[in-house]
């Protein structure tokens, strides 16, 4: 995995008609990201495995507003990354839209990493945190080699479901925003850069949700008279 800047702004939040809940909003404005208070922890940088990589806050080599555009950042490569920092309370999106929402800015020709989020469950442990953890929805972009594409993967039934369709990752130095939205009614929405990939489109119909509605019978023959 080549260096790369990460998570520079990050929200996420359930949205309704009337108002909505932000459950995370992360700029990494200040150097006490990490640290909240003298007893707690911003964000936790898991120890799950060793020689895990190191996060530091860095503006990128070029940038218009270097406090705006201070972010996180992957300091070694070829190394795995994992930090997480909780919710302020549990994520029911039943009854409003769920919106992910972050940037990233890739400043090196990244050759194999993912740039992505994963949502988990309630009562995980941020310390275990790893690659093998469960999560509820995978979003973001992962490069590696010809495979180039922005992740959404959807946790149903103790199934990681991967889309059907993919999405390519913006393969420049800039700053890349990326935004999800999954509608209580089974839809789901992407922008990258502000631009709609899918809009309010059946996760039903990019994700193998349910199973097949007609199985193949290999023993079925074709009638004489057709």
């Amino acid at each position: 995995m080549k260096t790369t800047l990460l998570l520079a702004s990050l929200a996420i939040a359930t949205v309704a008609s009337a108002a909505g809940t932000t459950f995370l909003e992360e700029n990494f404005t200040d150097s006490n990201w990490e640290q909240a208070s003298l007893h707690s922890y911003r964000w936790t940088v898991s120890s799950a495995k060793e020689n895990l990589g190191k996060f530091a806050l860095s503006s990128g080599t070029f940038q218009a507003d270097k406090e705006a555009a201070q972010g996180l950042q992957t300091t070694e490569d070829h190394r795995f990354y994992s930090i997480s920092t909780p919710f302020t309370s549990v994520v029911d999106n039943s009854k409003e839209d769920l919106i992910v929402q972050y940037t990233v800015k890739q400043e090196v020709n990244q050759e194999c990493g993912g740039s992505y989020l994963k949502l988990l469950p309630e009562g995980f442990d941020a310390v275990k945190f790893d690659g093998d953890s469960e999560y509820a929805i995978m979003f973001g972009p992962d490069v590696c080699g010809p495979d180039n594409r922005v992740h959404i993967i959807f946790n149903h039934n103790g199934k990681n479901l991967l889309s059907k369709k993919q999405y390519p990752v913006p393969k420049d130095s800039k700053t890349h925003i990326y935004r999800l939205t999954v509608h209580p009614d089974q839809k789901f929405s992407l922008l990258i850069d502000g631009d709609v990939k899918e809009d309010k489109v059946a996760i039903e119909s990019n994700w193998d949700v349910y199973a097949p509605r007609t199985i193949p019978n290999p023993e079925e023959t074709k009638p004489a008279d057709w």
